[in-house]
């Protein structure tokens, strides 16, 4: 299991390791003062350095062919990911992964290629301005690859409320990378599609959740999310999906406009965040891809509906930014209980480490504004 300081990545360990598979965490060199909560985790078997993929591509392929000889591999990270789609010469024959070809991917991380994709099937989309046309407002600026420049996912986009703002986050946004999109603000709730793809257009299963707050407030990953079921982003979602021939883990973005439809945001063609809500409501989504490396018959049982799930710290800070304090919401977790992302009884340490890396980048964050 690679890039080891992910919560996607503690999800797939602790997934595997609770039914008995010896699982080694590996991160980057480089990275392990960032805090590696897989290596917290009582169900890695093994704490590996790994070099850095892109730094020298033969010698992080013969790393892996020392360390992972004809094994499953997880590549959790978008950089190593991205390694492995781009350098499979190097790797296949030697381990076994889930891993889209390079065009494939390219065409995910692209905003402007999925929205393009998306016209060609039919599906619903935001509507689309050029730079120079009216546009209604607010309005959203987005970046066409923003991970691929390393961008927190609020850092991806920009929404905003008049034309000076919309002119100058265009600015900004193409003098970054060229071509930015240009999309109406949809203000409803956000949704998303999950599943595994065992080859091109063959999900081995599905996992719908809505997303009920996020961090940072407008903007940030799920901070509380539940699983539900919405048969029509399931069938749009498969059908985007087998025309983009994505190949391992992926999850299709979607919000729902005033009218109750919904409208394609985004696809992120590997592990996400909600993860660990998946694999709570019975979607274990990590087991079920180490089957198809293993040639195994994945057992895509159904999922439960109205599971919940919190990132609890950042949680509290969103509700907090809406208004609530303290007591509010002790009493609505109490009235509405789930599963916490990252703490987990059978494994507690990795929460002591995320919890320090939190409130060590929320300190440097501070300190940068002071």
């Amino acid at each position: 299991m690679l890039d080891a300081r992910y919560v996607a990545a503690l999800t797939v360990v602790r997934s595997l390791g609770r039914r008995g598979v010896r699982v080694a965490a590996a991160e980057r060199r480089d990275r392990r003062d960032r805090g590696v909560m897989g290596f917290a985790s009582r169900y890695a078997r093994a704490r590996l350095q790994m070099p850095a993929p892109w730094a020298d591509p033969p010698a992080f392929a013969a790393w892996l062919k020392r360390t992972a000889a004809d094994r499953p591999v997880f590549p959790v990270g978008m950089d190593t990911l991205r390694w492995f789609a781009h350098h499979r010469p190097l790797w296949a024959g030697s381990v076994r992964a889930l891993v889209p070809a390079p065009e494939a991917l390219a065409a995910a991380e692209d905003k402007q290629r999925v929205h393009e994709v998306a016209v060609d099937l039919g599906l619903p989309t935001p509507r689309q301005y050029s730079p120079g046309a009216p546009v209604p407002l607010p309005a959203v600026v987005k970046y066409r690859a923003g991970e691929a420049l390393g961008l927190a996912p609020a850092q991806r986009y920009r929404i905003v409320r008049d034309r000076a703002a919309l002119e100058a986050a265009w600015a900004e946004f193409a003098a970054r990378q060229p071509q930015p999109l240009i999309q109406e603000y949809l203000p409803g709730p956000g949704f998303g599609y999950s599943t595994v793809l065992a080859a091109p257009g063959r999900p081995v299963a599905h996992f719908v959740h809505r997303r009920l707050r996020e961090y940072p407030p407008g903007g940030g990953p799920s901070s509380y999310a539940v699983s539900t079921r919405e048969p029509e982003l399931v069938e749009m979602s498969v059908r985007l999906l087998a025309a983009l021939g994505l190949v391992g883990p992926a999850m299709v973005e979607w919000k729902q406009d005033a009218a109750g439809g919904f409208r394609l945001l985004e696809v992120n063609p590997r592990f996400w965040g909600t993860l660990p809500l998946a694999v709570a409501a019975g979607a274990d989504f990590p087991w079920l891809a180490y089957q198809v490396l293993t040639g195994a018959e994945p057992d895509g049982s159904p999922y439960r509906a109205g599971v919940r799930l919190r990132y609890l710290l950042k949680d509290f800070l969103a509700a907090r930014a809406a208004g609530a304090g303290v007591a509010g919401y002790l009493r609505e977790c109490r009235a509405e209980p789930g599963t916490e992302a990252v703490w987990a009884r059978d494994d507690p340490l990795p929460a002591a480490t995320y919890l320090t890396g939190q409130l060590r980048r929320r300190a440097r964050h501070q300190g940068a504004q002071i």
